[in-house]
């Protein structure tokens, strides 16, 4: 008896030393993140009328430049009146740079630096937009323009009107303060990102591959400002997306002889497709927290609670735990896994007759690290059934590469972040959609994706929803960054002074 108390005593003895060494493991590796944001010195914001740069964004929401599904229906006028506004609205900054009309409507403009051995900047946009949801249903117009309640209101007033005409108001600020750059500064507006891009953006990276430009960085439209949103961050977060994911659409078809709905068969062919479906949700991807996800973590654990920062730190041990607190908001699954959603479901037209044809579509959004041929074979084993057939659509794309956000380029968007978005933590991220920024792969490996816009949870649902706006002070705020970051990017102070 004696011999089994000592025994038992050492057992307990030795598991509690384990604990206490796991403790101080997971303390030290916690205590380890330490890396926190960029100290950056007051900088001199513009001087300019927020009011009057309203107006002018007001303007262009005015011209309802709409990407249809329906190529037939585009409307080619108003992509020329646009372009007509712009001239006349920002006429300093289009008197300093060159312009090319690209596919008949996309603009690439080229203000030239002094430095030819520079590599040039690309700040990247879109002119053209969604159709409005359910017009009817929106508080003013959707291409009114309305300015009211400190708000400027009207479908692309975020995507993605507002970055077009910041970054040339920006240009406009320089311009007229007699600013010149010393690294060349392109803009890209294309004018069919809602449909891939294909003529606009693809057509002006295919011009600067042939003309063997080699771009230092490019920045385009992306994650946002985030108010609220980041779990266990109080703070804004000004993301800047290091990668975005990929995407492909399947089609799922399942037939069936039809007749009357007083005897069906044990399974209806919508039976069948819903079935395949519920497949699908039922049993999702596997989630990790690896690329730019991880990387988004790492950055914002120093400022965030014990118990999160010490999860973050300790994966080995708290994945588990992590990752089933990250895949229970949609936001966040939506980083760690790709996702699928059925988008399209139909069968039948008469409620008491049996559908002969159920047609459904999935639409899956890849996490980089994953594949189209991945998803296809996940597709096919988890629906199992032979009677459902599989199509895959045009237009997958494969996830982008992921830059990295410990490069100089990085570091000078962060540093403008930190010195013009007041209050906002700055981190690397995944954006869970798809931009035109994958059409410059080619032309550089530092592909950044950031609208420098505050966005609530309530601000995300007017993307592509009803009653799009932007505040007038985050617009003014967006005006700031990108005149402080072609600042940073391409004019020296010193050799300008003596102009």
């Amino acid at each position: 008896m004696k011999r089994l108390i000592v025994l038992t005593f050492k057992v307990v003895l030795l598991a509690c030393a384990g604990l206490i060494v796991l403790s101080g493991v997971m303390i030290v590796r916690t205590l380890g993140l330490n890396q926190g944001q960029m100290s950056v010195g007051a900088v001199a914001p513009p001087a300019f009328d927020s009011m009057q740069a309203a107006k002018r964004l007001s303007g262009a929401i005015q011209i309802p430049t709409i990407t249809h599904d329906d190529p037939t229906r585009f409307n080619a006028s108003a992509f020329q009146r646009l372009r007509a506004y712009l001239e006349q609205t920002y006429p300093t900054a289009h008197a300093v740079m060159s312009k090319e009309v690209i596919s008949g409507h996309s603009l690439l403009y080229e203000w030239k630096g002094k430095d030819k051995t520079l590599a040039p900047i690309l700040l990247a946009a879109h002119l053209d937009v969604v159709p409005p949801v359910s017009p009817e249903r929106w508080q003013h117009d959707p291409f009114s323009g309305t300015i009211e309640g400190g708000f400027i209101h009207g479908r692309g007033s975020l995507d993605d009107k507002a970055s077009v005409t910041a970054i040339l108001q920006a240009i406009e600020l320089l311009a007229t303060a007699d600013y010149r750059p010393q690294r060349t500064i392109l803009i890209a507006f294309g004018h069919d990102e809602e449909r891939g891009g294909i003529k606009g953006a693809a057509k002006i990276a295919e011009l600067l591959a042939q003309r063997k430009v080699e771009l230092e960085f490019v920045l385009d439209e992306g994650t946002a400002v985030l108010e609220a949103i980041v779990p266990g961050v109080s703070q804004p977060v000004a993301m800047i997306g290091i990668a975005e994911k990929g995407y492909v659409s399947f089609e799922l078809t399942a037939e069936s002889r039809g007749g009357h709905s007083s005897m069906p068969p044990r399974i209806t062919a919508a039976g069948r497709a819903a079935r395949a479906i519920a497949r699908l949700e039922e049993s999702p991807m596997p989630a990790r927290i690896d690329g730019a996800t991880a990387a988004l973590l790492e950055r914002l654990a120093p400022e965030m609670p014990f118990i999160e920062r010490a999860a973050i730190a300790n994966q080995w041990l708290a994945a588990p735990m992590l990752t089933k607190r990250l895949t229970a908001r949609p936001s966040s699954n939506a980083g760690v896994r790709t996702t699928m959603a059925a988008t399209i479901l139909q069968a039948g037209d008469k409620e008491n007759s049996l559908a002969t044809h159920a047609r459904a579509v999935v639409n899956f959004r890849i996490l980089p690290g994953d594949t189209v041929k991945e998803v296809e074979a996940y597709l096919k084993g988890t629906i199992d059934d032979p009677r459902v057939r599989i199509a895959k659509l045009d237009g997958a794309t494969e996830p982008s590469k992921i830059s990295s956000p410990s490069t100089p380029q990085f570091r000078l968007l962060e540093r403008t972040a930190r010195e013009t978005i007041a209050g906002a933590l700055v981190a690397p991220g995944l954006v869970v959609a798809q931009t035109d920024s994958r059409h410059y792969s080619e032309l550089t490996d530092q592909i950044y994706r950031f609208m420098p816009v505050r966005m609530n949870r309530a601000d995300l649902m007017r993307v592509h929803g009803i009653d799009e706006r932007i505040s007038i002070e985050s617009y003014a705020e967006a005006i700031r960054f990108y005149y402080q970051l072609i600042k940073n990017a391409a004019i020296d102070e010193a050799k300008t002074a003596s102009q």
